[in-house]
């Protein structure tokens, strides 16, 4: 990633600042004469114009010359305030007007419909405090401005003055503070959750205070207007040490970012207030950060230092991932986008300068749905069925946008058929190729199999809560002294449940699911099951971060035969797992993969990732263990080496969410929290120990005489067993017991078609 400086917007008799430089690269006192000091920018897409405040009073514009990067001067003058302007504001519900606040005291409101060209003037003066104004901001059809008089005021158009031209401000309210309100933010129209404020000013003290509006009554229910501001957390006294300059909320996050005069940026957990994570100015420790801006769509965090350099923080990857020099004083930050592609705007000085983020783009990326992917699958098509290698050039996925989709994937992913769920929010998914049925979990526990081919569907209740996973098995009852197996599936949910199902009527093309048998495996939430074949055991793991290992002994009598767990106070959710013979790998929250030996139980080595894992796979032509990330990474693991032989890091850092392995082609297709879906061909390096080193990727436990190859599925064979053996049948150690309690088998009927 790099961050390019496209354009500058200035005046033409700006000054070239080398010339104006002290010895040290500071400015000197004539620099801050002849610069044209620009101190504060808005950017109005609507008019596709830049307007800047300047620190003689001057408001003035430019017109976006896009397409054309450079240097320009076409600088427009648009009015003036008596002192230095401190702050913009282009108020949503009121567009064809612009709002300054300055060191006058003052408000002016200007008309721009002219475009920043010609035609635009002021239309209101207000005398709106006794002291420089600090900042302005937004909320649904109020303004709220700050000074250095401790005051917070709330404004409203006058009522009665709707037939007028223009809008005539009054103040609705005042709110006092201790120390002088230095920096406020506020979402522009309300959001949903209750407990959550909507309006957070810093103070000069270190302090925060946090509001939340009161809707008035109104019939027209599309437009939200504000009765009042009330507290939702009284003045939070030292929530920064020093006076706060910047305040940013980020509640997708539930974090609130601030800026201060003291150690840098820092997230805090938006209810508590507590200390999530601290950022430092590591690249120049002198310059504290002066100015922040959120990127929602990527999740990054832009930030400009008081030397002028401009950095980039990705939340997911929990670190900086570009810097440049953006001028010689940085007073304001933005983001937007310019002609579809993400731009920082950043207010020096000498100019306000449109920087382009560069996200170089080593893979083919494609818009599969509107929100997250819950599951692909690579499968064979129906009319390719007699060639082996182009029956895997088909691809499945699910979204929570429930939409279920084919796809063509031979050369270019093309969509070939959409299925649409219209009851519940689609929560798990698996495709089982046998019986070329689709089956999906629901939000509100049930369950539904989707024939592809003739377009039916049924659907049965499954849980009391979320479905979370859904895997295919091979049920093995014992009955009547003998055994059976049958082509099963399983589930879990959040209601801490598993159940195994079978699908009965495929002669018949009704393929309805009966339940089996279900129990619950714990009180927690579970997360992620899989089915060992050479055991005939089905394992899961939750939120808890504990395995456990089931057998059904018949139908109506599972029995626990093992557990895994790091150590007794381990709490990280465990999200992913993959199984490979006699070796389970699991992947969670605190970003290792771990090697478990399912005979005995216990664990054998780990791997470090570089963020959340949620999803796994072992190709089985090479034993290499796939794995991606929320932070857009994925990684090719080596059983043998214990190394990373192949990685890809996503450009833009969008969140990884599942993952699928095209045997024919060796290519990786992956989806994303934003509903895309990534193709990627990971090629393994065959020396792999530098690059292991320089990432640290790898944390094993054991030495090297425990780093014995793996043995793959298709080459095991069940070991055998005698009565003395410590080793029961299925080749685990006999230290399972029956569970205690068991529910009855779940009555589900026969189902519904939908």
């Amino acid at each position: 990633m790099e961050i390019v400086l496209d354009q500058e917007y200035t005046a033409k008799t700006a000054a070239k600042p080398p010339s104006l430089l002290r010895k040290g690269g500071t400015l000197s006192k004539r620099a801050l004469q002849v610069l044209p000091n620009y101190t504060c920018h808005a950017y109005v897409p609507a008019l596709e114009t830049i307007f800047a405040g300047k620190q003689n009073g001057s408001l003035v514009s430019w017109k976006l010359q896009r397409g054309k990067p450079g240097r320009h001067v076409n600088e427009v003058q648009i009015g003036a305030h008596s002192g230095g302007i401190t702050c913009i504001l282009h108020h949503p519900e009121y567009d064809k007007y612009l709002i300054t606040g300055s060191c006058d005291s003052t408000l002016k409101f200007w008309d721009i419909t002219g475009g920043g060209i010609e035609g635009d003037k002021c239309i209101q003066t207000i005398p709106a405090h006794n002291a420089t104004i600090t900042a302005l901001a937004a909320h649904c059809d109020v303004l709220l401005t700050c000074s250095c008089d401790k005051t917070l005021k709330v404004w409203k158009p006058e009522e009665g003055r709707a037939v007028l031209k223009y809008p005539w401000f009054v103040v609705k309210q005042m709110f006092l503070f201790d120390y002088w309100a230095t920096c406020i933010y506020s979402f522009p129209s309300k959001i949903a959750e209750d407990t959550m404020g909507e309006v957070y000013v810093g103070d000069a003290g270190g302090g925060l205070t946090i509001f939340r509006s009161i809707a008035a009554h109104q019939l027209d229910s599309e437009k939200v207007l504000v009765e009042e501001l009330t507290l939702v957390r009284p003045h939070i006294r030292a929530f920064r040490q020093l006076g706060m300059t910047c305040i940013l909320p980020v509640p997708t996050l539930n974090v609130v970012l601030s800026c201060s005069y003291d150690d840098g940026v820092r997230l805090s957990d938006i209810s508590t207030v507590e200390i999530l994570v601290s950022l430092s100015n590591k690249e120049n420790p002198g310059a504290r950060f002066v100015a922040l801006a959120w990127s929602p769509t990527q999740e990054e965090l832009m930030l400009a230092d008081a030397e002028g350099h401009l950095f980039i923080w990705n939340s997911r990857m929990d670190k900086f991932v570009a810097s440049t020099k953006a001028g010689y004083k940085v007073m304001s930050v933005s983001v937007a986008s310019i002609g579809g592609q993400s731009a920082i705007i950043a207010t020096t000085i000498e100019g306000i300068r449109v920087f382009t983020i560069k996200r170089s783009l080593p893979y083919k990326r494609h818009l599969g749905h509107s929100q997250r992917v819950l599951g692909l699958s690579v499968y064979a098509s129906p009319e390719a069925h007699n060639d082996p290698f182009k029956e895997e050039r088909s691809l499945i996925s699910a979204s929570v946008d429930n939409t279920i989709c084919t796809w063509s994937v031979a050369q270019q992913i093309q969509n070939t058929k959409t299925y649409q769920e219209k009851y519940s929010e689609i929560s798990a998914f698996l495709y089982l190729a046998d019986e070329r049925v689709v089956v999906t979990g629901h939000e509100n526990g049930s369950l539904k199999v989707w024939n592809l081919q003739t377009g039916k569907t049924w659907r049965v209740s499954g849980h009391t809560n979320t479905v979370a996973d859904v895997a295919q098995g091979l049920h093995r009852f014992n009955i009547h002294g003998g055994v059976e197996e049958s082509a099963h599936f399983v589930t879990c949910s959040y209601d801490g449940h598993l159940a195994i199902w079978e699908i009965t009527g495929a002669e018949t093309a009704t393929l309805q699911p009966k339940c089996d048998v279900r129990w619950m495996v714990c009180r927690d939430e579970l997360i992620t099951v899989v089915y060992d074949p050479l055991k005939h055991t089905y394992i899961t793991a939750g939120n808890a971060g504990e395995i456990t290992v089931w057998q059904v002994v018949d139908a109506t009598r599972p029995v626990q035969k093992g557990a895994m767990k790091t150590c007794d106070d381990y709490e990280y959710a465990i999200t992913a797992l993959a199984l490979d013979g006699n070796f389970l790998y699991s992947g969670g929250e605190d970003y290792v993969i771990r090697v478990w030996d399912t005979h005995a139980c216990v664990m054998l080595k780990c791997f470090r990732d570089t963020a959340e894992v949620n999803g796994l796979y072992v190709v089985p032509a090479t034993g290499n263990l796939l794995s991606c990330t929320r932070a857009g990474g994925v990684k090719m693991w080596s059983q043998t080496k214990g190394a990373v032989v192949a990685h890809f890091e996503s450009p833009t850092h969008e969140e990884f969410r599942c993952l699928a392995h095209c045997r024919a082609t060796d290519e990786v297709f992956v989806g994303t929290e934003e509903g895309g879906i990534v193709r990627v061909k990971l090629t393994a390096s065959e020396s792999v120990g530098d690059r292991v080193e320089a990432e640290d990727a790898v944390d094993d436990v054991f030495d090297e005489t425990h780093h014995t190859a793996p043995l793959h599925a298709d080459a095991l064979q069940k070991l055998p067993a005698d009565a003395g053996s410590p080793v029961d049948e299925f080749g685990f150690y006999r230290t399972g017991e029956a569970s205690p309690s068991i529910p009855e088998e779940l009555n589900v009927g026969s189902g519904a078609e939908d």
